[in-house]
């Protein structure tokens, strides 16, 4: 009769699943905050007036800081998600990249609204 063998050890610490979980946490809330309070920098063109150069006071830049925050943190919800539940290894990447997401989308909105 043979013995079976010990599953092999596991690569993450114990404690990674709640790092994990409270890094996925902050990045709801990061993403919570970008979808609701971004999308009102478009009132930074209150002051343009008609012959104003910036791109805020253009649609196109008005378009850009209204829909950026809104498709970005959608995305980094989906992102999220992903690296909290899959089990490959490039998982902590969906965490990473909605963070990176999140914080370029705060640097855009601010770069034209600035």
């Amino acid at each position: 009769m043979t013995t079976p063998t010990p599953p092999p050890p596991s690569s993450h610490f114990p404690g990674s699943t709640a790092i994990k979980c409270l890094i996925a946490l902050a990045t709801y809330a990061f993403a919570l905050i970008t979808f609701i309070v971004l999308p009102f920098s478009v009132m930074a063109s209150d002051n343009c007036d008609s012959p104003d150069p910036r791109l805020i006071c253009s649609p196109t830049g008005q378009n850009i800081v209204a829909w950026t925050p809104i498709a970005t943190a959608l995305t980094a919800v989906v992102l999220t998600t992903w690296g909290l539940v899959s089990r490959r290894e490039s998982a902590p990447a969906g965490l990473v990249g909605a963070l990176t997401l999140l914080v370029a989308a705060w640097a855009v909105v601010g770069g034209i609204t600035g």
